[in-house]
């Protein structure tokens, strides 16, 4: 554990007049820190990948209004997590499907029901989603919900593999009458079965056999779908088969022949996958990928490209580039090259993106996104971009059943190290869901999918290692079937705020037994809150007459006067906590464009101050950010003066979202703080941006002749940073040309004697893109405009920069000291920020011999917490494989 101050305030401007200096020097001794306890004790058993399947594979599977397209990803504690990349590649985590003991996710698929006409309306068909895992059983489950929604098994062992069959789409030929338009999945199983699984009428039953055991009973490891009626299947006996899905004909028994000598008696097909002209690509067990004409099913080329086994394959859109993963860690790509009679498959190049096996892969396709996604038991998945795979970085995204509290103890006490005071093992099979404890530590709520507990924690007496007592409270009233999705403690622990996993809202109170202060209960009477109905202007794919996917509540937030919940449309309700619920009250209005965000996050962290209490921060996951007043209903005067416009360049430019943040306020500071995965930001909420701290889109505090911010061209690093960013394929950022390894990306071209020009080898491929970026750098400069123009009205700033008032008091000058935004990217990966305590706290962040709040003021003291770290390095994963190189 590594515990420090790193952060000190350095006045960001220095005044001329004697006045500014005095201030300036009352200042400096009145500075407060931010105390880190940088932790890596806290032990986080990540889950391998071991399944990834976008919900379409390019945007010509989306139909008209469907083009929401989600990342699911399957890992080995049976959780299934859905993930939106965005317009813009954001990469949101929207929803978690929790799983159980003993429930691996081996495989993921996804379908969608065809497209019912009625009239000239025309109904998207919704998504579904199926999973298998180390079972004869194959679930779908209810994106709504988040809980399985049905279960098919058949006469056969465990499914190993799962794949859907291609869209229906009108061609030339004629429709037949009564012709299955859906898509229906096949499995294949360990006995070497294969089982068609048809999906029509929105069911999931067993419909035909391909293939049935065999004397060998060779394993089914692979299996995908050449078109609406080829099957392709990769066995553990060194054999491809092709079947007919109409008949359950073989069509063809392709051999793949004996190893080398020495090696094991069978090669194992662990990938298959068809391109679009039909051909196929398989990988196995000798490292070597081979490709397959899609018509006589003969042998094109192999080549030999890992030292290990191939794990999975992906295919572009355009069937031209073909990328491999396997044990050897390596990330390889092939590229068609040549034409006719010519071409050729050719290994363009290769890297290592994880310390660990790549267990599967999955790409998508767009005008804007163009990325494959990998994942392995290194745990983190990673972005690669396809069109641009050289010249863009790459991307990671960032207890099951057992909970664990620690004691940290405060920066100016005994240096007592982090101990673990208690822990907690659930009975039942289900994954937890939620947890949430009391800003003292005496009150702890828990749920699953199937139930909901809430403890009380306290010294125990006499003991000299100051352990926990747990007592578990007695909760008749608190919904009893299906568990909740979220739970939320207010920060003193007499509310409880309850999300099922229906969207139902729930809040319970919590207080000390009459005769015995010291004994918690919830009181009998729960109530349930209604949200404001709001008909959603759009039909698709995952909102529909079935259920509405974008109105699931996926974030909460609980003062101790006021509760705040949102959904991943963008929409807010919040009520009063402290007396009767008054349906009448304002409510917060958003502007149309971001109340189609897919993210919000907020957190209150601050128990004595009111003033915190009711003002939320609302992350959308476009990197916006604002503060509301909730009993006011409208945004707060900082935010209003300080649009997201504004925000400091290194933080607009973030790829990763934000994660939560807390308070730090009292009587001489008002700071938040952000965290994301591998970024930490605070912002003072008593100043406002200026030029220096917002780049380009700033306001400038100095005297007049300064270029209106609403009109300044960016030059230098600035404006090359954001270049880079821009037309990319949703992975990361370009990669400048200085870091780009090979063959350089100009030539010149000689047109005559004298005359030549460089020219970029991409110059045509990007055409395209720059136009429609100019459009919308034009709208975002017509959006910006006016709430730039208003926020510098707001804070008696001129457009030329010059303040409006001639001498700035006291207040104003105290401003100018202070800097506006903070930023550090030393920790990394981060997994959570938690404070250990506020201004006249205890000090203890796991225990409290009573949920009474102390009374009395106090000094301001800095701000503690433990920020979480979880890197790669200390996961305790399994052998893997080594080269002769690395030897």
């Amino acid at each position: 554990m590594v515990k420090g101050n790193f952060w000190n305030v350095v006045p960001a401007l220095e005044p001329a007049k004697s006045a500014r200096r005095d201030i300036q020097a009352r200042q400096q001794s009145t500075l407060n820190t931010m105390d880190i306890h940088r932790s890596r004790f806290v032990p986080y058993p990540a889950s391998a990948i071991n399944a990834l399947a976008f919900s379409y594979s390019d945007s010509k599977d989306t139909s008209k209004g469907a083009g929401n397209v989600r990342l699911a990803i399957g890992r080995a504690n049976g959780n299934i997590e859905v993930w939106n990349p965005g317009k813009d590649g954001e990469w949101i985590h929207e929803i978690t499907l929790s799983g159980g003991k003993d429930r691996s996710v081996e495989g993921l698929a996804w379908i969608q029901e065809p497209d019912e006409e009625d009239g000239e309306f025309t109904s998207v068909g919704r998504l579904r989603l199926f999973s298998i895992g180390y079972s004869s059983t194959v679930t779908e489950w209810d994106l709504v919900t988040g809980l399985p929604l049905r279960h098919s098994s058949g006469n056969h062992s465990e499914v190993w593999c799962l794949a859907a069959q291609p869209r229906w789409r009108a061609g030339q030929k004629a429709v037949r009458e009564g012709e299955f338009r859906g898509q229906n999945l096949v499995a294949g199983c360990a006995d070497g079965t294969l089982a068609v699984l048809s999906t029509d009428e929105n069911d999931l039953r067993f419909s035909r056999f391909l293939s049935r055991p065999t004397a060998k009973k060779a394993r089914v490891l692979s299996v995908t779908y050449q078109n609406r009626d080829i099957v392709v299947a990769g066995f553990a006996d060194s054999a491809i088969r092709v079947f007919d899905s109409r008949n359950g004909q073989l069509l063809r028994n392709v051999t793949l022949g004996a190893p080398s000598i020495g090696g094991p008696k069978e090669t194992l097909v662990w990938a298959v996958k068809c391109l679009p002209n039909g051909d196929i690509v398989s990988g196995d067990s000798t490292g070597e990928v081979r490709f397959y004409d899609g018509k006589n099913y003969s042998l094109l080329q192999r080549i030999s490209s890992h030292k290990a086994d191939v794990l999975d394959l992906a295919v572009s859109r355009d069937g031209k580039t073909v990328f491999s993963g396997g044990m050897d860690q390596r990330t390889t790509v092939y590229t068609l090259s040549g034409s006719g009679p010519e071409k050729r498959w050719v290994e363009s190049g290769h890297r290592r993106f994880h310390d660990h096996d790549v267990k599967t892969m999955a790409t998508y396709e767009s005008k804007g996104l163009s990325v494959l996604v990998s994942g392995g038991l290194d745990t983190h998945p990673i972005l690669v971009p396809i069109r641009s795979f050289s010249t863009e970085h790459s991307r990671k995204l960032w207890w099951d059943r057992e909970v664990r509290i620690w004691r940290v103890k405060k920066r100016d006490t005994s240096g007592e190290l982090p101990k673990l005071v208690a822990r907690l093992a659930l009975k039942g099979e289900e994954n937890i869901t939620s947890a949430s404890i009391s800003e003292d530590g005496s009150i702890l709520a828990i749920s699953t999918v199937a139930e909901i507990k809430v403890f009380h924690l306290s010294l125990r007496k006499g003991e000299t290692d100051r352990s926990l007592r747990v007592r578990k409270l007695d909760s008749p009233a608190l919904p009893q079937e299906g568990g909740a999705r979220l739970v939320q403690l207010s920060p003193n622990g007499r509310w409880l705020a309850i999300i099922t996993h229906e969207n139902g809202i729930f809040l319970a109170r919590l207080t000390n037994e009459e005769d015995e202060p010291s004994r918690w209960r919830i009181v009998p009477r729960v109530v349930e809150l209604q949200r404001l109905h709001r008909k959603l202007e759009y039909q698709n794919s995952l909102n529909g007459y079935w259920g509405s996917y974008d109105r699931i509540i996926t974030r909460v937030a609980l003062s101790n006067e006021v509760l705040v919940v949102s959904d991943l449309a963008g929409y807010l309700d919040s009520w009063v906590v402290e007396g009767n619920e008054d349906i009448t009250a304002p409510e917060v209005d958003l502007p149309e464009k971001e109340k189609t965000s897919k993210d919000t996050s907020s957190d209150d962290d601050d128990d004595d101050e009111d003033e915190g209490a009711s003002r939320p921060v609302i992350f959308f996951g476009q990197h916006w950010v604002y503060e509301f007043d909730i009993l006011d209903g409208k945004m707060t005067d900082w935010s209003r003066r300080n649009p997201t416009s504004d925000f400091p360049a290194e933080f607009r430019g973030q790829r990763d979202r934000a994660m939560g943040c807390l308070w730090d306020i009292n009587d001489t500071r008002q700071r938040l703080w952000l965290y994301g995965s591998n970024w930490l930001f605070m912002f003072d909420l008593a100043t406002d941006f200026s030029d220096g701290s917002s780049g380009s889109d700033g306001v400038t505090n100095g005297g007049g002749g300064a270029e209106s911010p609403l009109k300044k061209r960016k030059r230098g690093p600035a404006a090359e940073d954001d270049a880079l960013r821009k037309h990319t394929s949703g992975a990361g950022s370009k990669m400048p040309t200085r870091e780009i390894e090979g063959a350089g990306r100009k030539y010149r071209k000689i047109t005559g004697t004298d005359a030549a020009s460089w020219v970029e080898l991409q110059q045509g491929q990007e055409a395209s893109e720059e136009d429609d970026d100019d459009e919308a750098d034009s709208a975002e400069t017509a959006q910006y405009e006016g709430s730039n123009a208003l926020a510098i009205l707001r804070r008696g700033v001129s457009e030329g920069g010059d303040q409006t008032n001639d001498e700035a008091d006291e207040g104003q000058l105290s401003a100018l000291q202070r800097k506006s935004h903070w930023h550090t990217f030393k920790y990394r990966p981060v997994l959570g920020l938690v404070p250990i305590s506020h201004d006249g706290g205890e000090g203890d962040a796991a225990a409290a011999k009573s949920g009474k709040a102390k009374s009395g003021a106090a000094p301001a003291a800095p701000l503690e917490v433990v920020l979480v770290e979880r890197p790669t390095w200390d996961l305790d994963l399994p052998p893997k494989f080594v080269g002769v190189h690395e030897r």
